[in-house]
């Protein structure tokens, strides 16, 4: 009876193995092994980037056109890194996961900047300032922005608790937040503003003509400067003016 008992139990025992030594990793996730490598990739002309891996991003505008990453090599061979229209994508093949690993590394150069898509625990560090007509950022996430940007106009959306921060000067920034997600913006010089939060994020902008604000919840829009202010709240919000 005892051996039939430890039989019947076999294969409770080996479920319970396998799913600790998956524990925290997942069914499909790439557990990172080995060393830290770097490797360069070609890539075509493109103007807008997609990353949808968690990684520290660092861009610089130049003419020279370059894609480096540095990451284990078993992690280097899951991430995808192709042009499709105008957009580099990087992210893990056929829907793969990340366990634990050390921190990826992305190095991208291109004379071109106008729309970055994070999507995730992405960091995005713009090393150079960047020069372009129109600037879009969009956050899903957790992510992060960091940049310098001289554009006629820039939006930037958080959709998350993602944060964005960005210096320079423009004529029109749009800004919209879905969630806890916050905008720094008071380095970014404006002459218009439209700004548009639901949930709990904060805004900070610096506008000289005006400023329309749009909040439901109870988020807080910060801005500097005397521009007209055409404000609707629903909730507990608040648009202050500050020195």
């Amino acid at each position: 009876m005892k051996t039939l008992n430890y039989l019947r139990l076999l294969p409770l025992i080996t479920l319970a193995l396998f799913l600790t030594s998956c524990e925290g990793d997942g069914w499909n996730n790439i557990r990172g092994t080995g060393p830290v490598y770097s490797e360069t990739r070609v890539v075509p002309v493109h103007r807008d980037i997609s990353v949808a891996i968690p990684a520290d991003v660092y861009i610089v505008q130049s003419p020279v056109r370059d894609l480096t990453i540095e990451a284990q090599a078993n992690v280097l061979d899951a991430i995808e890194t192709y042009v499709s229209g105008n957009e580099l994508k990087i992210k893990l093949e056929n829907g793969a996961g990340l366990g634990r690993h050390e921190t990826i590394k992305i190095y991208i150069s291109s004379a071109f900047y106008n729309n970055i898509r994070l999507s995730g625990s992405v960091n995005l560090y713009a090393e150079t300032p960047i020069v372009t007509d129109a600037f879009d950022v969009n956050i899903s996430g957790s992510g992060s922005v960091d940049a310098e940007v001289f554009a006629n106009t820039v939006r930037a959306s958080i959709s998350g608790s993602g944060k964005i921060s960005l210096a320079g000067t423009t004529i029109t920034e749009n800004f919209t937040v879905s969630g806890s997600g916050d905008i720094y913006a008071f380095g970014l010089l404006s002459e218009t503003a439209d700004i548009s939060i639901s949930g709990t994020g904060n805004t900070e902008v610096s506008v000289a003509e005006y400023l329309k604000a749009s909040i439901s919840g109870s988020a807080s829009i910060y801005y500097r400067g005397f521009p007209d202010v055409d404000s609707r709240i629903s909730g507990s919000g608040k648009v202050v003016r500050v020195n």
